[in-house]
């Protein structure tokens, strides 16, 4: 059977392009147009296929090393992001281990800081601009509290068991209307009957001692606070500028009777400045429940601790209102 020049084409071009030849191939066709339209159809459609099917063979090979190289590409990139991933693993590890160290280090640097040279420091300042030289005649103390003509006059019984706690009539006079100047201005003090063996603390600078008949003592729980709070501890006992200190000691007072008489009343607020500079003023707001045992000296009453039963340390600056 013969067959046009052009149908041999078009059925010729019709399998190359199914077969999927290189532009090469079709090049090559082309270029021996003539040939083949003189070789009987059969051998030329042979020649194709038989063209189309090493094609296909090549082409194969060709997919498979794609996909081998495929495969080790995405080998590669497993690798390339397991190292990646162990990289920034690392790297967290180390801040992590940066940060530790940094807290740490914060922690010795917190320990090692003398708190005692800075406290002493701050409290030097004060003194310098408010209590010069430590002399009584330079500075001005004012407690901003009760005041005791007012207080006598509105409760008459109170004041007479107050007066009754002195040994002498003499003591209460000079001493008492102190004692209700140190509550607070709006309120009066509270009598309180307290049992046997319980305890009160007084807090004073580093050195300091308790023998004196000084009546202002606090509960445990308002100590505690205290120790909890040291930051606190001089503005709310509304203490005056010869008491601060960096350092302070803790002794006790013990009741060894159940009927011992006490009373109590709110710290009331204080100011204080040296009298040439009046302006410069160190205040402090009190607020504190003090624990007034007023016949402390009383040894068959009271038992005095002889030394410190504790010290406050406080790794803190004071925080004050001023």
């Amino acid at each position: 059977m013969k067959m046009t020049l052009t149908k041999i084409l078009f059925f010729c071009s019709t399998i190359l392009a199914l077969a999927m030849p290189s532009k090469a191939d079709v090049a090559l066709f082309e270029k021996s147009e003539k040939a083949i339209a003189k070789t009987n159809f059969l051998r030329v459609t042979e020649a194709i296929i038989s063209h189309a099917n090493i094609t296909k063979s090549a082409t194969a090979v060709t997919i498979d090393d794609d996909t081998n190289n495929s495969s080790k590409k995405a080998k590669r990139n497993y690798i390339g992001i397991s190292r990646v991933k162990a990289r920034k693993s690392n790297a967290i590890d180390n801040k992590q281990l940066k940060l530790n160290d940094n807290y740490l280090e914060a922690q010795k640097s917190s320990d090692t800081v003398n708190w005692v040279a800075q406290r002493t420091a701050f409290w030097n300042n004060w003194i310098d601009k408010c209590f010069p030289a430590k002399n009584w005649s330079n500075t001005t103390f004012q407690t901003i509290g009760r005041n005791y003509n007012d207080f006598k006059q509105t409760n008459p019984i109170l004041d007479n068991e107050m007066k009754a706690m002195y040994n002498t009539l003499a003591d209460a006079n000079n001493y008492l209307p102190g004692v209700i100047n140190s509550g607070a201005e709006n309120s009066d003090p509270v009598k309180v009957t307290v049992a046997k063996n319980e305890i009160f603390y007084k807090i004073v600078y580093k050195g300091g001692n308790i023998n004196s008949p000084s009546p202002y003592y606090l509960s445990e729980s308002e100590y505690n606070w205290i120790k909890a709070n040291p930051s606190q501890l001089e503005q709310k006992l509304g203490l005056p500028l010869s008491s601060v200190s960096a350092e302070y000691d803790v002794f006790t007072i013990k009741s060894l009777a159940d009927d011992n008489v006490i009373f109590q009343s709110i710290i009331a607020p204080t100011k204080q400045f040296a009298n040439a500079t009046p302006n410069t003023v160190y205040n402090t707001p009190g607020g504190k429940i003090q624990s007034l045992i007023i016949n402390n000296t009383k040894s068959d009453r009271w038992l005095k601790s002889s030394t410190p039963k504790e010290q406050i340390n406080p790794k803190c600056l004071p925080q004050i209102d001023n």
